[in-house]
């Protein structure tokens, strides 16, 4: 599927966009959906949690090739570990 700008599309067009998600909890499950959405374009590469059951289930729901249970949450880690283009920030307020 072509984006609207053809120098996006020139460059890699092959590739997807990797996605890691810090915070695997309700306000997740909003950005698990849309990366299902556009899985042809994007793939989660990676996931982080304090809380294994949510961690557990994100792995399960999502099939992210590396998870971390991190207490507190270390991502400096995550990012060198399976290189994603963005990281989104799920967790709460208390735990970032």
């Amino acid at each position: 599927m072509p984006t609207t700008d053809p120098k996006l599309d020139e460059y890699e067009p092959h590739r997807k966009l990797r996605f890691a998600v810090v915070g695997c909890g309700r306000i997740a499950q909003s950005h698990f959906a849309a990366l299902k959405q556009h899985g042809e374009r994007a793939e989660l590469v990676a996931a982080c949690d304090v809380v294994p059951q949510a961690l557990d289930g994100a792995v399960a729901l999502t099939g992210a090739a590396s998870a971390f249970l991190s207490r507190p949450m270390r991502t400096a880690k995550m990012p060198r570990a399976r290189r994603p283009a963005s990281v989104t920030c799920c967790a709460v307020g208390s735990v970032r």
